[in-house]
C-alpha cells in the first residue's frame, strides 16, 4: 500500500501555484483602510468616552459615601481598549 502511495507520488507533477499575494482589488484596499481608521478612532472615542462617564460615576458615588464599588466597569472599559487596538493591529498587520 505505501508502496504504492510513494510511486503515485513520483508519477504526479507536484508543481503548486506560488503566492498570489495579498493585494487588495483595485480601488478597494484605500477605501477599506479609510473605513477602518474610521472605525479605529471611532471606537477609542467611545471608550474614552466610556472610561471619563465611569470615573464621573466613581466620584459621585465616593461622595455620596457608598465608594468605589463601580470600578468594575472601569477595568472592563480598559479591558475592551486593549482588545480594540489589538485587532485593529492584526488587521493592520494583514494589510
Amino acid at each position: 500500500m505505501i508502496d504504492s502511495v510513494l510511486t503515485l507520488m513520483q508519477i504526479m507533477p507536484m508543481d503548486l501555484p506560488g503566492d498570489p499575494g495579498s493585494a487588495a482589488p483595485p480601488g478597494i484596499g484605500e477605501r477599506v483602510s479609510t473605513l477602518l481608521s474610521w472605525a479605529k478612532w471611532g471606537s477609542f472615542a467611545v471608550a474614552i468616552v466610556a472610561i471619563m462617564f465611569l470615573a464621573a460615576r466613581a466620584a459621585i458615588a465616593h461622595r455620596q459615601g457608598q465608594g468605589f464599588g463601580d470600578m468594575g466597569g472601569v477595568g472592563i472599559a480598559l479591558i475592551a481598549v486593549v482588545i480594540i487596538a489589538s485587532a485593529f493591529g492584526v488587521v493592520g498587520a494583514l494589510q
